[in-house]
């Protein structure tokens, strides 16, 4: 697993928070796209930056 990788599959993936507080991940494909994103969960809209 490396950096940017939430799902242990060794491609490069993105969370993302929506205004209604729900955190969604982004899958990357390995070939610079993404698969359908998932959702985390909720409760997150307290936070203003994820790091």
């Amino acid at each position: 697993m490396g950096p940017g990788d939430f799902n242990g599959d060794g491609r490069v993936d993105v969370l993302a928070r929506d205004s209604s507080g729900s955190l969604w991940l982004y899958p990357g494909n390995g070939r610079g796209g993404w698969l359908a994103r998932v959702r985390v969960g909720g409760g997150w809209n307290v936070m203003t930056a994820l790091v």
